[in-house]
C-alpha cells in the first residue's frame, strides 16, 4: 500500500518542475503539421484582432445547449521498477469544448495493490481532473475556486499574460488552418500566487480558417491539483456537432523523474 500512496503523492507533488524526457515524449514532439506545411506558413500580423473574434466565437459556442454524453477515462501510473497499476472511470458530462457538469458512473482498477477507500477516491479524482482539461478553463467542474490562466478564455487577459503568434498553415488535405501559439510571459509570473490557486495553460490551438471553429489544442498545463501542482502535456481533438466543436478525445502524458502517467479521455459510442 505504501508504494501506491508514494506514486500518487509524487504525481501530485510537482511544484513547477519541468517534465523529464521519456520515449513517450514522441507523442508530443514537434508540431503535428510541420512535415506537411513547411512550404506553406504565412505569419498573421496583429493576431490580437483575429484572436478577439475567435474568443467571441468560442464564448458563443459555450453558450449553446449541449447534449449529455458518456466518456471513458483510462490511465496507467508507474514508477521505476514498481509494478504499474491502471484505473478507468466512466463519466457522463455535457459535451462541448470542455466537458461540463461531470458525474462519475463506474470506477475500475487493475493492479497488485489493495485499494483503501481513500485511494479509490484519490485516483478517481485524478481521472475527473483529466476529463476536465480544456484550453478555455481548468478543472471547472470540481475546482471553481482555483483560477488557472487559459489562453482562449479572455482576449485582454491572454494578451497580458501570453506572447501570442499566429500563422496560416495547411492541414493534411491542403486546406488552410489557423495556428495560434501561446507562450507564457515570464515577466508576468510574479503576478500570480502559485501556492494558493493559480495555474497556467500554454500551447498551440488550431482553427478552421473560414468558420474559426476550434479543431485541436496541444498544450502543457501547470494546474492546481489538491494542495499541490502538477504539470501535464496533453492534446485535445474536436469534431463538429450542431454547428459547435465537441470534445472527441484527450491524450495526456505526465512525467516526473522515474514516474510516468499516461491517460486518455475518449467519447463512448452510444
Amino acid at each position: 500500500m505504501k508504494y501506491l500512496l508514494s506514486i500518487l503523492l509524487l504525481l501530485a507533488w510537482v511544484p513547477g518542475a519541468a517534465l523529464g524526457q521519456n520515449p513517450l515524449d514522441s507523442l508530443f514532439s514537434g508540431e503535428k503539421e510541420d512535415s506537411i506545411s513547411a512550404l506553406y506558413i504565412k505569419p498573421i500580423p496583429m493576431p490580437e484582432m483575429l484572436l478577439k473574434r475567435i474568443v467571441e466565437r468560442l464564448q458563443l459556442d459555450q453558450k449553446r445547449e449541449h447534449d449529455v454524453g458518456r466518456y471513458l477515462v483510462e490511465a496507467t501510473f508507474s514508477q521505476g521498477t514498481l509494478v504499474p497499476f491502471s484505473a478507468s472511470l466512466v463519466i457522463s458530462a455535457e459535451r462541448g469544448i470542455g466537458l461540463e457538469k461531470i458525474k462519475k458512473e463506474k470506477f475500475s482498477y487493475e493492479g497488485p495493490y489493495t485499494l483503501a477507500q481513500q485511494d479509490t477516491s484519490m485516483i478517481s479524482d485524478f481521472l475527473v481532473q483529466f476529463a476536465a482539461l480544456s484550453p478555455l478553463h481548468a478543472h471547472k467542474a470540481y475546482w471553481e475556486e482555483y483560477k488557472a490562466v487559459s489562453p482562449l478564455a479572455n482576449t485582454k487577459e491572454t494578451m497580458r499574460c501570453y506572447d501570442v503568434t499566429a500563422d496560416s498553415i495547411a492541414d493534411e488535405k491542403g486546406r488552410a488552418v489557423l495556428r495560434f501559439r501561446f507562450e507564457w510571459k515570464k515577466r508576468q509570473r510574479k503576478d500570480f500566487d502559485w501556492e494558493r490557486h493559480q495555474g497556467e495553460i500554454t500551447g498551440s490551438a488550431y482553427f478552421n480558417s473560414r468558420t474559426l471553429q476550434l479543431k485541436q489544442f496541444k498544450g502543457e498545463a501547470h494546474l492546481p491539483s489538491f494542495k499541490y501542482s502538477t504539470r501535464l502535456r496533453y492534446m485535445v481533438d474536436y469534431y463538429k456537432s450542431s454547428k459547435s466543436p465537441v470534445l472527441k478525445q484527450i491524450t495526456i502524458l505526465g512525467t516526473k523523474d522515474d514516474m510516468v502517467m499516461r491517460a486518455t479521455v475518449r467519447e463512448l459510442d452510444e
